[in-house]
């Protein structure tokens, strides 16, 4: 069992197991330092939620924004599709997951089919500009 409780602007103090640690958390620009008496680290934030990186989806690529049943394929291949046009339905942890088109263009491919089990990330399908 574990605590952590705040002291000071980014101060905290973590008690686990009859020990404590004074710890000083810092962050800025999509990373975190966490320090302490034990030494310090950075880690770099990742978003949870969305598509994978900002890259796949300026190239068309649309990605599993989680792990999940895909539930519905709504446009086919050589189709357009408008901008946040809903391209595939993932179902996960009980909820509705809309996977959309970045942009306005026809979809090129499509890497999955209603029944399949998909990677958060994964790539599902790929959109082409108009």
């Amino acid at each position: 069992n574990a605590t952590l409780q705040p002291l000071a602007a980014g101060r905290f103090l973590l008690q686990c197991g009859g020990r404590a640690l004074e710890l000083t958390i810092r962050g800025d620009a999509g990373q975190v330092e966490l320090a302490s008496a034990l030494g310090s680290s950075v880690f770099t934030a990742q978003p949870y939620l969305g598509g994978g990186a900002g890259d796949a989806a300026a190239s068309g690529q649309l990605g599993a924004p989680m792990m999940g049943k895909v539930v519905a394929v709504k446009s086919a291949v050589g189709e357009r599709v408008a901008i946040g046009q809903t391209v595939i339905v993932l179902e996960s942890m009980k909820m509705e997951l809309h996977v959309t088109a970045p942009f306005e263009g026809s979809l090129s491919s499509l890497r999955c089919r209603v029944g399949d089990m998909v990677e958060r990330h994964q790539v599902l399908a790929e959109v082409s500009p108009a």
